[in-house]
């Protein structure tokens, strides 16, 4: 059941993204153990490389973060001034 399952959805990959999985569904005609195996590698790599590319990314958005500014307007005795803080 796992293998017709996961047939379904090698081909519904390739047919959405035009991506060749022909490789893969010979290694789960083969040995769908190997198969299984071989995915959850590969879902562990897609999330190291998320996690790498998340770490990359934070130090530049907080770097960003900290050139932000924030503008508000006041209104003293009736008249409207725009004040403008530096965010550290």
């Amino acid at each position: 059941m796992r293998s017709w399952i996961a047939r379904r959805m090698l081909r519904a990959t390739s047919k959405r993204y035009g991506y060749d999985t022909g490789y893969l569904d010979m290694m789960l005609k083969e040995s769908p153990s190997a198969f299984f195996k071989f995915a959850s590698l590969m879902k562990a790599a897609i999330d190291l490389t998320l996690a790498l590319q998340l770490g990359r990314m934070f130090p530049m958005v907080k770097a960003g973060l900290g050139y932000a500014k924030e503008c508000r307007r006041v209104s003293v005795d009736g008249h409207n001034f725009d004040v403008i803080r530096q965010a550290a």
